[in-house]
Order: structure tokens, then C-alpha cells, then sequence
């Protein structure tokens, strides 16, 4: 006796046996790395907030470093402006000073503060907080549920054993395909609202997008698996 697929080959019952079994051992290892990979993502998520810590950190000494070298040029500029036209005033008789020895000095005074004065006084030093960090992080992660809980979202599908179709489980969002635009849209958006940090955690970044697509693409093998498990099922009858 021979059973007909859905794609018109006849096959016994020992080679849809043997199929099956494929197919389990198939769905066995494939949930074996989902586990893998969640705790890998895991791993990440516990510590890209600690990442962010040290690298604004990193960024606000770099800021306050460039400030206080620019603020030290500039005093030494403003300072050696000042001694000058002191120098050129030392012994002289300011009443004797001519219109044009005062547009002399005026003009001395007005180079130095060009180059020194206009970090001083007008406040251009950069604030030496990045003006972003975790909370920003926190903001981005929230918005993204449905990638960050994936986990949670596919954990019914571990437990099937391909008797029922694995497709009507899930609701139309949770489709991996969709699942893989929210990953890139929440990948450009942490990237985005972490810009201040001139890219120190982007590579953290690719990497957690790495593994949530690889969970993504071995949720889609597993789907598939069990889809077709599913179909052996339905050519021997069973309902669930």
C-alpha cells in the first residue's frame, strides 16, 4: 500500500516513516540551537547597557580632554596678547600715544581674541556629556517587543510535534519575515539614538542583530519542519 504526497509522488509507509523521522531529527537539532542563540542573545542584551555606561564615559573624558587643551591654547594666546601690547606700552607715555599706536594695540587685542577669546568667553568648549546613554537605549529597546521577547513569542512552537500546521499559531505579525524589517528598523533606531557615541557600541550592535536574525532564520527552518511533519500527519489521518 502507497500513500500520495501533496507533490504527486507515491511513497510507502516505510519510506514516509523514514521522512518523518528525518524530519524529527531535523527539528530535534534546530531546537537545540534556538536554545543556543537565545541564551546568546541573552548574553548580549545583560551586557550591551554596560557597554553604553563605559562608552559614554569614554566619550565625556574625550570631550573634557579636547576642552581643556583648547582652553589651555587659547589662555596661552590670550595671555601672550596681552603681555605684548604691555611690552609695547611699558615706558611709553600714554599721553603721547598717537590714534594710530591705539588702533595698533586695539588691533593686537582683537587678533588674540580671535584665537583665544571666542572659546573663552562665548562658551564654544563642546559639553562634555555625549547627551546620550542608557536611558535612549531603554527608550529604543521598548519600542521593539516583538523583537526583543522572541523568545517568549515562539516558545508554544518548541513544544509542537508537527500534528497541528504550525503557521496557525501564530499571528500574521509574528511571521519571521516580518520579524526580520523590525529587526532592521530597531537596529538603525539604536544606532540612531546612540550617534553621540560615535559609533564605540555598533558593533555590539551588528552583533545582536546577527543573532536575533540567525534565531529568526532557524525559527523559519523550524516552522518549516514542522509544517511538513504536519503533512505526514494529515496523510495518516491524524487530527488535533
Amino acid at each position: 500500500m502507497s500513500i500520495s504526497s501533496t507533490r504527486g509522488v507515491n511513497y510507502g509507509y516505510s519510506d514516509i516513516y523514514t521522512n518523518w523521522q528525518n524530519l524529527v531529527t531535523e527539528r530535534d537539532s534546530v531546537i537545540k540551537a534556538i536554545n543556543v542563540f537565545d541564551d546568546n542573545i541573552q548574553t548580549v542584551l545583560d551586557g550591551i547597557q554596560k557597554e553604553v555606561v563605559t562608552a559614554r564615559a569614554a566619550k565625556a573624558a574625550e570631550t573634557a580632554a579636547s576642552n581643556r587643551k583648547q582652553l589651555g591654547w587659547a589662555a596661552g594666546v590670550w595671555i601672550g596678547t596681552l603681555l605684548t601690547v604691555q611690552a609695547a606700552l611699558d615706558g611709553a607715555d600714554i599721553n603721547s600715544l598717537t590714534p594710530g599706536d591705539w588702533m595698533t594695540h586695539a588691533g593686537t587685542i582683537a587678533y588674540g581674541y580671535g584665537f583665544s577669546g571666542y572659546y573663552i568667553l562665548d562658551g564654544q568648549l563642546e559639553d562634555a556629556d555625549p547627551g546620550c546613554g542608557v536611558p535612549e537605549f531603554n527608550k529604543v529597546i521598548a519600542r521593539y517587543p516583538g523583537i526583543i521577547k522572541l523568545k517568549s513569542i515562539y516558545s508554544h512552537l518548541i513544544k509542537e510535534e508537527g500534528t497541528r500546521d504550525p503557521y496557525a499559531l501564530l499571528t500574521s505579525q509574528d511571521y519571521p519575515i516580518l520579524k526580520s524589517y523590525q529587526l532592521q528598523a530597531m537596529t538603525e533606531d539604536l544606532k540612531s539614538s546612540l550617534s553621540c557615541l560615535s559609533g564605540a557600541v555598533d558593533d555590539t550592535i551588528n552583533n545582536l542583530q546577527d543573532l536575533f536574525q540567525t534565531r529568526i532564520d532557524l525559527t523559519e527552518k523550524l516552522l518549516d519542519s514542522l509544517s511538513q511533519e504536519h503533512r505526514i500527519a494529515k496523510q495518516f489521518g491524524y487530527k488535533k
